[in-house]
């Protein structure tokens, strides 16, 4: 492409000077070829300005439609994402109703009623945020996730203790209702907790707990948490510190 080019200006600035110079004595025949040459030259220059365009435009196009395709592979990811912490969540705490049912139904008739009555309620709400999740109608909010997280330690017997400091800025609300989310479930899931500290600041979450456990490896979930800290320009710490199992997640 390069070499069409230059040799074509070549000609278009040689041509008029030979034509300059050269005796037109010689008759109309060499004038009708010179500007024959011109012509041509002229032609095929617009074909190859052209055949840039195009190829120009092909390419902006082809980069549109690879970043529409990304956006609609980013929120597949979010998608599956939110219906993995949700619905997980979800399922782990209904087996724990269900486990706490099958104990008490031969000594408490009642109190294990009272648990698969809260178990039905729990699909019901797993079955709506499902609905919801699918039409992009849920949001995470801290507010709600620490108040969640409060009444299921509860349930199983887990003292919790909340320490709220300030107001968290609207963007970081979800990326830190995650991070409580996250936590509860592992905490129900993988841990023989006592005990539940969660502390809150505008620019930082904790939370930590006695029910120490040593995977060789983090947590799917909690690795996915990380990459969304880090992403938001942030800092990401889970593991154990003197006896405590610690999950912080940090936004400046």
């Amino acid at each position: 492409m390069i070499v069409h080019v230059v040799v074509l200006v070549t000609a278009l600035i040689a041509v008029p000077t030979v034509v300059t110079s050269a005796d037109h004595d010689g008759g109309a025949f060499f004038d009708i070829a010179v500007i024959a040459f011109l012509g041509f030259g002229a032609a095929y220059g617009v074909v190859l300005l052209n055949g840039y365009a195009w190829r120009l435009a092909s390419g902006i196009a082809a980069a549109g439609r690879a970043e529409a395709e990304l956006a609609v592979l980013r929120e597949r990811v979010r998608f599956a994402s939110d219906l993995h912490d949700v619905q997980g969540h979800s399922l782990h705490v209904l087996r724990m109703r269900l486990a706490t049912a099958e104990v008490l139904l031969e000594r408490d008739g009642r109190a294990a009623a009272d648990e698969l009555r809260a178990a039905s309620e729990l699909v019901e709400d797993s079955i709506r945020i499902g609905r919801s999740l699918a039409f992009g109608e849920r949001e995470v909010v801290l507010e709600q996730e620490v108040t969640n997280a409060v009444n299921l330690f509860d349930a199983a017997a887990i003292r919790c203790e909340v320490d709220a400091r300030g107001t968290v800025p609207p963007e970081r609300n979800r990326l830190f209702g995650q991070l409580v989310r996250e936590s509860a479930t592992n905490i129900l899931r993988h841990a023989q907790a006592t005990w539940v500290r969660i502390e809150i600041t505008p620019d930082s979450v904790l939370v930590e707990n006695d029910g120490v456990c040593r995977p060789t490896a983090a947590p799917r979930g909690l690795a996915t948490l990380g990459g969304r800290f880090r992403a938001d320009g942030g800092s990401f710490s889970s593991g154990v510190v003197e006896d405590v199992f610690r999950v912080r997640g940090f936004v400046a």
